[in-house]
C-alpha cells in the first residue's frame, strides 16, 4: 500500500517561483502545482527536493533554494520528483554575483549629466532620447525589470536636466519649461511661458530640490523660483541674476526652514525657504563660471563643490576648511557617518576622501568621472562606494586610509565604457546608473543605456548625505 504522508499520485508537476533569480548568500522560495492522471489539481503535493550542486545551491525539503557564497554564479537546475509516480520538473535559476548585469536598456541618447531617480514603489524615472538641437528629451519611466511603463516628450528639457520625485510619488522636471507628473505619467501641471533674454537662455544647468512640506525650489539661470509642488504656484521670486548664474542644484535643510543655493562664480546664499529673505552668504574661493555642484548637507557643516575645490562651512555661514586645487570639474560628495568626504573629479587621481575638505585621506587612480558631468559617487552599507568612472562602472571598499576596486563593469580586463550616470541604490540594493556616448560625439567605447546591477547592499542609512542629490529620489534636501 501507498503510504499516507505522501499525498495522492501525482502525474505532472510544474515548479512555480516569484523569479528565477538570486543573488549569492540570498535565498529563493520555489513551491510546485501538480494534477493527477485525470487532470484534476492535486492539493499539498509532496516532492523531493534535489540539486545538480547540493553544495553551491541546496535546496531543502520545503523548496528553499540556497545560493552559497561559493557560488561561482551561473545557471543551475533544480528538480521536483514525484515520490511515487516520479514525475518530474526542471527549474534552471539564475545566481548572480554582486556586479553582475541584472538588465540594461536602451533611451536614445542618454545626458552626459545627473542620474536616475526612484520612487518607493520602485519605477525609475530618467531622462533619454535627448536632442539637443531642440532642446527637448523623453521622462520615461522604468520598472525594476527593466520595461518603459510610461514617457512623456518634454520640451526645453534637455540632457543636463533630471527628474526628481516627490515624497507622494511625484515627478518633476525642471528644464526651461517645469514639468509636474503623477505616478502613473498624468500631467499635474507645467510651467511653459517663460520670460524672454536678451541672451537665450537654454535649459542647460536648470535644476531643482524638494522640501518634505511640499515646495520645489527651482534654479533656472536667470530665475530663482519656489514654487507649490502640487500646483505650480509661486511661493516666492529669489533675485534675478542678470548673468544667468542660479544654475547649481539647491539643497535643503532637514527642517526645511533653510534652502541652500549658489551663484555661479558668486556665492553659496541661505535663504529662507518660507520667504526667500537671505540670511547669509559665502563668497565662491574661485571665480570660473561653472555649474552643476550642489552643496552636501551633514547636521551644522556642509560642503560646497566649487568649480575645482572643496569648501567646508557651518550652517552659520561660518567657513572654516577650503580644500586644495583638484581641477576643473568637481562632483557633489557623498559624506560618510565619520564625516569623511567622497569626491570625483576628471583629472589625475580621480577619487579622493577628505576629512575636513583641507585634509586628504587617500586617493584612487583610474575613477575619473566625465568632464562636464554633474553627480558623485554612493555610499552603501559597509563602507562600499559605488562610482561611474570613464572606462566603467565600480564598487570601491573605503576605508580611513584607502579604497580597494570589489568589482567593476565591464568584467573582462582591458574592456571599457564610458559610465556617467549618478549612482542610485535602489531600496534592495540594486545599483543604478546610465552610460552616454555624449550625443554621438564620443567615438567609444560607449553606449546610451540605462543599467541594473545586482547587489544587495542598501544604502548607508548613518550616512547624512549618502549619494548625489541626497537620496534615492534625488530631492537635494538633507535628513538630519
Amino acid at each position: 500500500m501507498r503510504p499516507v504522508d505522501i499525498g495522492p499520485p501525482i502525474a505532472r508537476l510544474q515548479i512555480v517561483a516569484a523569479d528565477t533569480a538570486l543573488l549569492v548568500g540570498h535565498t529563493l522560495a520555489l513551491r510546485v502545482t501538480a494534477w493527477d492522471s485525470s487532470g484534476q489539481a492535486v492539493p499539498s503535493p509532496h516532492v523531493l527536493w534535489s540539486t545538480a550542486y547540493p553544495n553551491w545551491l541546496p535546496v531543502d525539503a520545503h523548496g528553499i533554494a540556497t545560493a552559497d557564497s561559493s557560488n561561482p554564479g551561473g545557471d543551475f537546475p533544480v528538480y521536483a520528483t514525484a515520490l511515487v509516480t516520479g514525475a518530474v520538473d526542471t527549474q534552471v535559476l539564475h545566481v548572480a554575483r554582486p556586479g553582475d548585469l541584472k538588465w540594461r536598456l536602451s533611451l536614445g541618447y542618454m545626458p552626459t549629466l545627473g542620474g536616475p531617480a526612484v520612487s518607493s514603489d520602485g519605477t525609475l524615472y530618467v531622462l533619454g532620447s535627448v536632442d539637443l538641437a531642440h532642446d527637448s528629451a523623453t521622462l520615461f519611466a522604468v520598472s525594476q525589470i527593466g520595461r518603459v511603463e510610461w514617457q512623456h516628450r518634454l520640451g526645453h528639457v534637455n540632457g543636463a536636466n533630471y527628474p526628481i520625485v516627490g515624497a507622494d510619488g511625484s515627478v518633476f522636471v525642471a528644464g526651461q519649461y517645469v514639468y509636474a507628473f503623477d505616478h502613473n505619467g498624468g500631467n499635474l501641471w507645467s510651467i511653459t511661458i517663460r520670460p524672454t533674454e536678451i541672451y537665450p537662455n537654454s535649459p542647460t544647468g536648470h535644476s531643482a530640490a524638494i522640501a518634505g512640506g511640499g515646495t520645489l525650489f527651482v534654479a533656472m539661470a536667470y530665475d530663482l523660483l519656489a514654487l507649490r509642488a502640487a500646483t505650480g504656484d509661486t511661493v516666492w521670486q529669489g533675485p534675478r541674476a542678470a548673468d544667468a548664474g542660479w544654475l547649481l542644484p539647491p539643497s535643503v535643510s532637514a527642517d526645511g526652514h533653510t534652502a541652500y543655493i549658489k551663484h555661479v562664480s558668486d556665492s553659496l546664499y541661505a535663504f529662507d525657504a518660507s520667504t526667500g529673505g537671505i540670511r547669509w552668504g559665502i563668497p565662491d574661493a574661485e571665480q570660473n563660471p561653472y555649474f552643476g555642484q550642489g552643496a552636501a548637507l551633514a547636521g551644522a557643516r556642509f560642503v560646497i563643490p566649487n568649480a575645482e575645490q572643496l569648501q567646508e562651512a557651518d550652517t552659520a555661514g561660518v567657513l572654516h576648511a577650503t580644500g586644495p586645487n583638484l581641477g576643473f570639474g568637481m562632483s557633489e560628495p557623498a559624506i560618510a557617518a565619520n564625516g569623511m568626504l567622497f569626491v570625483q573629479v576628471p583629472q589625475n587621481y580621480g577619487l579622493y576622501a577628505f576629512n575636513p575638505a583641507d585634509l586628504e585621506h587617500w586617493k584612487m587612480l583610474g575613477m575619473r568621472s566625465d568632464f562636464s558631468s554633474y553627480g558623485g559617487p554612493a555610499l552603501a552599507t559597509r563602507g562600499v562606494l559605488y562610482v561611474a568612472a570613464l572606462d566603467g562602472f565600480y564598487a570601491i571598499q573605503t576605508s580611513d586610509t584607502a579604497g580597494r576596486a570589489l568589482w567593476r563593469y565591464p568584467r573582462s580586463v582591458g574592456q571599457n565604457l564610458r559610465f556617467v550616470g549618478a549612482p542610485l541604490i535602489g531600496s534592495d540594493g540594486t545599483v543604478y546608473t546610465f552610460t552616454s556616448c555624449d550625443y554621438g560625439r564620443d567615438p567609444g567605447p560607449c553606449s546610451d543605456e540605462l543599467f541594473a546591477f545586482w547587489a544587495d547592499l542598501p544604502t548607508e542609512p548613518a550616512s547624512p548625505w549618502p549619494m548625489w542629490r541626497h537620496d534615492a529620489r534625488r530631492s537635494g534636501q538633507a535628513d538630519r
